[in-house]
């Protein structure tokens, strides 16, 4: 089929609700429907559901996923060897894995104190840390700074993101919490906080500065500093303030479309007229922003002080929209992204995006309802066991880009940093409590975005998507449905694309 036409049409949009009311309506596919703006009760269970997975379950989570990564440590490096682009971030996670079972006194695969104190003072060494910004290779989209980290352990011009200063505080951070079970030399352990407080007290993390809306990153930069020193400064001023800002009020102008559109859909360009492609939506975005709540709590115990309520009722309704519009009963995205199939279904990114599940889990202050966080949790447990069932399909690590859709080549480097996260995601969950709390699986879910007709569905039987109007971001739109998974996340069906 062609593509949906890139401007805004009543008629297709219309056509999408009255395929909606087709599909609830089709008998013993679909229970009760909870939207994204008032979800409904779970209903009682037709057969015992068990419980979500304890503490015990995540360290044997990572645990298996060890035994993916094993054959790319280097004795001699010292390192998981990843190839550059991604070595410091696969080698961060593999960090806060190793500490976080290092803090259980575990003693499995995943604890490994010698390979993590080798890991910790090499991440804190140059390179990947630099005192001179670098620019990249040619073409990049570096993001110069200085402290900070390149995306190579060889070469101090490789690439600055974000993400790669990002990835690593967060793995030194769960090692310098682990400090006396990993017993971390002294000089490693000041060198963490030296290059940790340096990094985020410089002027491109604190605040006014902002990449785009992309408030996670600088939450987290702000967490672990303020937890390293004990200076709550940066939680309770540049966290405010980031929040702050991106749950502004939109001031009316064609040329920049805000954080979001009228059904919460997000904006990966919010100073971009609403029509560009990027802006369409973004499945895998939206959930890596909303991880910025799981250092909400932290904040608020810090003393920053509580946001205004019309704030907090905004977070909390993108928290329902989160979780109905993205994240399907599968553990997997209901992923439609402006990035097109430059991003789809990147492994890779599946770990970023889970940690708005964890999020959602632990923090009760943006939870709408005492339902909100066992369903979140459950997902999250899903989407574990998802991955690992791709990794018993492949024989060991899974491709970098899931369901065959490769639109460019990514090799093992990208691979690897998928299982890396979803690693460390096992000791997140740990770490922010999931190991003690409750889940249950949620009702059928939708969202619906009005301007431009998307329709996202998770049942426990089946998902799917209708995207009416695909801003020609990617070559599948119109009122037929986009893909269709069933329980199991398993392709059942193809139809629009």
């Amino acid at each position: 089929m062609n593509s949906a036409p890139d401007h805004r049409s009543d008629s297709v949009v219309v056509g999408v609700a009255l395929l909606a009311v087709a599909l609830f309506a089709v008998a013993g596919w679909m229970p009760a429907i909870a939207s994204a703006q008032e979800p409904a009760p779970a209903p009682a269970p037709a057969a015992p559901v068990p419980s979500g997975m304890s503490d015990p379950d995540y360290l044997a989570y990572a645990d298996r996923m060890q035994g993916l990564m094993e054959p790319s440590w280097s004795e001699r490096e010292g390192l998981y060897r990843a190839g550059d682009g991604s070595e410091p971030m696969v080698n961060a996670n593999m960090l806060l894995s190793h500490a976080g079972a290092a803090v259980k006194g575990h003693s499995g695969p995943s604890r490994n104190d010698e390979r993590a104190r080798r890991i910790a003072a090499r991440l804190v060494a140059a390179p990947p840390f630099v005192e001179q910004p670098s620019s990249g290779p040619p073409g990049s989209d570096s993001q110069a700074h200085a402290p900070g980290w390149v995306n190579s352990t060889t070469n101090p011009l490789g690439s600055q993101h974000l993400v790669f200063d990002a990835d690593v505080v967060d793995g030194l951070l769960h090692a310098w919490r682990a400090r006396a079970a990993l017993n971390l030399p002294q000089e490693t352990t000041d060198a963490i906080v030296d290059r940790v407080t340096r990094t985020t007290n410089g002027p491109f993390w604190r605040f006014p500065a902002i990449r785009l809306n992309q408030i996670n990153w600088y939450a987290l930069m702000y967490a672990a500093t303020a937890e390293m020193t004990g200076d709550p400064t940066l939680l309770r001023e540049d966290f405010r303030q980031q929040v702050l800002r991106f749950t502004a009020p939109r001031v009316p102008d064609p040329e920049r479309a805000g954080n979001f559109g009228p059904g919460l859909r997000f904006h990966y360009l919010p100073d971009r007229p609403v029509g560009r492609r990027l802006n369409v939506d973004s499945a895998e975005y939206a959930s890596i922003v909303f991880s910025f709540a799981r250092f909400y709590e932290q904040a608020r115990l810090s003393g920053m002080a509580a946001l205004p309520a019309r704030d907090r009722r905004l977070l909390r309704e993108w928290g329902v929209r989160v979780l109905s519009g993205y994240w399907t009963h599968g553990g997997y995205l209901n992923w439609d992204t402006g990035l097109g199939f430059n991003r789809w279904h990147q492994t890779k990114k599946i770990g970023l995006s889970q940690q708005a599940l964890i999020a959602l889990a632990s923090t009760e202050a943006l939870q709408t309802s005492a339902s909100q966080g066992p369903w979140a949790k459950w997902m999250f447990d899903r989407g574990l066991g998802l991955f690992e069932s791709w990794s018993r399909r492949a024989g060991g690590v899974p491709p970098p880009v899931s369901f065959g859709v490769i639109h460019q080549s990514l090799g093992p480097s990208s691979a690897r940093l998928g299982v890396s996260r979803m690693q460390a995601n096992a000791a997140r969950a740990i770490s922010a409590g999931l190991g003690s709390l409750p889940a249950s699986p949620p009702p059928s879910l939708y969202a619906f975005d009005p301007d431009i007709g998307r329709l996202a569905v998770t049942t426990p039987a089946y998902n799917t998507a209708v995207v009416a109007v695909n801003q020609g971001a990617f070559a599948y739109g119109g009122i037929e449905l986009a893909r269709l998974f069933d329980s199991e996340q398993d392709v059942a069906a193809n139809l629009g694309g």
